[in-house]
C-alpha cells in the first residue's frame, strides 16, 4: 500500500486532493480511504479531458482552493492522469507563488509520463501546453493496481509513451515490448512491473541530466509529439494522447527515412512494433499540409521552423543533443506516401 509513505511525504502540512470528476466517481473507494488516511483531506473535482484543460479550468482550481482554505502551509495530492496532473502541477507552482504537490497516476501514460519531470501547463486556442512552468512534483506514488481499472485502449494509449522510450532510447527495451501481447501484458504483473519501471527509468535519466530544458537533451522525450500534438490540436483534442503519439512516432520516423536519416528498413520494423500493439494511425485522410500548418506551434520550433527528433535507429536518435532537425512540408507528404507502400 502507498498510503503510509504517502502520509509520510504530506508530513505536517495539509493536504488536498485535486482530481476529476469521472474519477472520483469510479475510484470512490480509492479516493476515500485516501481521505481518510490523510486526517479527512477534502476532495477537489474538477471537468477532466484534454478540452477542459485550460486557463479558464485553472482559475476555478484556484478558486475552489482559496474557498477550501488553502495557504503556504498546504500540499496538493494529484489523482488522476496527464490532464489531472498537468493541471494541478501547475496550478501548485503559482498559488501563493508556489506550493508543492504529491503525484499518485492512475494512469500508464501518467506513471511513465505525465507525472514525472515537472513539466506542467494548460492548453490554449494556440497549442497544446503553451502556458505553463516547471514545478516538479515532491514525490510520485505508482500503484499497479489502479492500471486494472484502465479501459483496454487507456492502457493502450500509455503504451504509446512506453514505445518512445524504447524506440529512441533502449533498443532491447523496444524489441522486448514490441513482442509482447496487449492483453497479457496487462494482465502479467511481472511484465508491468518491468514496463512501468523501466520506462520510468528511461525517463528519468533523461530529466535528470536535464531538468529545465536547458541543453535540449530532454528534446528527445518529445520524439512523435511535433507530429501527434498536431493531430490532437486537428481532432479538438478528440484524439486521445496516446493514439495521436503512436501515429506521430510512426509518421516521423517515416519523415526520417525521406530525410536520409533512418534506413527504410528500419520504418518496417517501427510500424511493425506500433500495429502489434493495437494502434493504427491514420494517415491516409489526413492533409499533410494541415498537419504541417498545426505543427507550427510546437513549443520545440525555432525561428518559424518546425522541428522534430528524427530516428537514425531503433533505439537511437539521429542526433545528439539537442536532438531536432527541420521538419519541411515535403518530408511530410512524402513521409505519408511511403507509409502506404510501407509494409512489415
Amino acid at each position: 500500500m502507498i498510503l503510509p509513505s504517502l502520509g509520510k511525504a504530506v508530513g505536517v502540512r495539509r493536504p488536498l486532493i485535486c482530481t476529476e470528476r469521472k474519477l472520483e466517481r469510479l475510484l470512490a473507494p480509492s479516493v476515500g480511504k485516501l481521505s481518510v488516511s490523510l486526517g479527512g483531506a477534502p476532495v477537489m473535482a474538477f471537468l477532466g479531458g484534454e478540452r477542459h484543460k485550460g486557463r479558464s479550468a485553472k482559475e476555478r482550481l484556484e478558486d475552489a482552493l482559496f474557498q477550501a482554505g488553502a495557504d503556504r502551509g498546504s500540499i496538493l495530492v494529484s489523482v488522476g492522469g496527464g490532464v489531472v496532473s498537468d493541471l494541478v502541477g501547475f496550478t501548485a507552482s503559482t498559488y501563493m507563488r508556489g506550493i508543492p504537490y504529491l503525484g499518485v497516476p492512475t494512469t500508464l501514460l501518467g506513471m511513465v509520463d505525465a507525472a514525472l519531470g515537472g513539466k506542467t501547463a494548460v492548453d490554449t486556442p494556440g497549442g497544446k501546453n503553451l502556458i505553463g512552468a516547471f514545478h516538479p512534483p515532491a514525490a510520485v506514488f505508482v500503484c499497479l493496481d489502479l492500471l486494472a481499472t484502465l479501459p483496454p485502449a487507456e492502457f493502450r494509449g500509455g503504451l504509446a509513451e512506453c514505445l518512445k522510450h524504447g524506440l529512441f532510447m533502449d533498443r532491447a527495451y523496444w524489441e522486448w515490448l514490441a513482442g509482447r501481447d496487449l492483453g497479457h501484458l496487462r494482465e502479467d504483473r511481472a511484465d508491468l512491473a518491468r514496463l512501468v519501471s523501466t520506462s520510468i527509468g528511461l525517463k528519468c535519466a533523461v530529466v535528470d541530466a536535464d531538468p529545465e530544458e536547458a541543453s535540449g537533451r530532454r528534446n528527445v522525450l518529445n520524439a512523435g509529439h511535433t507530429v501527434g500534438h498536431a493531430l490532437e490540436r486537428l481532432s479538438g483534442y478528440r484524439t486521445a494522447h496516446g493514439e495521436a503519439v503512436a501515429a506521430g512516432l510512426l509518421w516521423e520516423a517515416a519523415a526520417a527515412v525521406v530525410q536520409g536519416y533512418l534506413p527504410a528498413a528500419e520504418l518496417a520494423q517501427v510500424r511493425g512494433g506500433i500495429e502489434a500493439l493495437g494502434f493504427s494511425p491514420a494517415w491516409r485522410s489526413l492533409d499533410p499540409r494541415e498537419v504541417y500548418e498545426a505543427a507550427g506551434a510546437d513549443k520545440k520550433n525555432r525561428s518559424g521552423r518546425v522541428l522534430y527528433v528524427p530516428l537514425k535507429a531503433i533505439g537511437e536518435p539521429a542526433f545528439p543533443p539537442p536532438h531536432t532537425a527541420r521538419l519541411d512540408l515535403r518530408a511530410l507528404r512524402a513521409g505519408a506516401a511511403l507509409l502506404n507502400t510501407c509494409h512489415h
